[in-house]
């Protein structure tokens, strides 16, 4: 692959830009004919993305082939009815999984979700009347499927926890980020002692939820995983 310039990275940015620009605009379109139609205050709207884009962060571009936040950062929105509205927007900063949103949807439009959807309403986050029940843990993984057999397949993934996040990609490189201080993930801990504790504990934690390989039930070990 030819190297690719600063020129042209930032001509893909403007690009992307453009997109995003085009896509308020029609959630603005959107949400003025919803009001004046007169649905805005009986209507919750929720806005999120599946994915985002790596413009050359940690040497990606695209998505799809990597876990690092450039691409599963993504926004979520939820506006509740006009009528409903509290007087100033909140933000949370807790991460959640888009796992949950369909169980929060049905339990914010009241239908019972219990056996509909898995996951839990992220309601209880804003919403101290609202029942509690644990939230799916913040997981993102990518499966390597460029060969025929789906036997050589290979998993990556990665698990946000208390202000954490740990990528295992798919070729089994471990990396380690402290998000609140490095939210563009540039400082790698899973090298250092005092970091071992909970590299271990999410290691851990990732292993229980997504093997190496999909079709393998078996999980790799400890010592197939290097440091990067």
């Amino acid at each position: 692959m030819s190297k690719v310039t600063p020129q042209q990275v930032q001509m893909a940015r403007d690009c992307y830009d453009d997109c995003l620009a085009e896509l308020d605009r029609g959630l603005g379109r959107m949400l003025e004919r919803l009001e004046s139609r007169g649905l805005a205050r009986t209507t919750w709207i929720v806005v999120t993305s599946d994915h985002g884009e790596a413009f050359g962060e940690h040497g990606r571009f695209g998505h799809g082939n990597s876990l690092h936040q450039q691409v599963t950062h993504v926004p979520l929105l939820i506006i509740p009815p006009l009528e409903d509205a509290p007087g100033t927007p909140s933000v949370i900063n807790t991460p959640v999984s888009l796992r949950d949103l369909p169980a929060t949807i049905m339990d914010l439009v009241g239908v019972d979700s219990e056996t509909a959807f898995p996951g839990s309403s992220l309601r209880q986050l804003w919403d101290s009347s609202a029942s509690t029940k644990p939230l799916s843990p913040v997981l993102t993984e990518i499966v390597d499927r460029e060969k025929s057999d789906p036997s050589s397949w290979k998993t990556g993934a990665s698990v946000i926890s208390d202000g954490l996040t740990y990528l295992r990609s798919v070729d089994g490189v471990e990396s380690l980020y402290d998000l609140l201080a490095d939210p563009r993930e540039t400082n790698n801990l899973s090298s250092l002692s005092q970091h071992q504790e909970q590299l271990a504990r999410l290691r851990a934690l990732v292993k229980s939820y997504v093997p190496a390989n999909p079709d393998d039930p078996r999980q790799i070990e400890d010592d197939d995983v290097d440091d990067d």
